[in-house]
């Protein structure tokens, strides 16, 4: 398993699932405010914050917690 600081991080997001929607909160490493968010269950939706996300922070690393390590919002997020 690789060890990384939490310096490495862009950003760190804390996610709660639920069966129809996806409760997001996102802090930019660096920034004094903390963004929130709710995502709908959808393929679509999900793939479409993870992409924009993506392009925000320029593909660097993002530290992300999760109720689970497995289900539905894992393989999303695996794409």
């Amino acid at each position: 398993m690789t060890r990384f600081t939490t310096d490495e991080f862009a950003a760190f997001i804390g996610l709660d699932w639920a069966d129809t929607t996806h409760d997001i909160c996102l802090q930019v490493a660096g920034a004094a405010k903390r963004e929130f968010q709710v995502l709908a269950h959808r393929p679509e939706v999900i793939e479409a914050w993870a992409t924009d996300l993506l392009q925000r922070l320029q593909g660097r690393l993002i530290a992300m917690a999760l109720e689970l390590n497995k289900g539905p919002m894992v393989e999303a997020l695996r794409q």
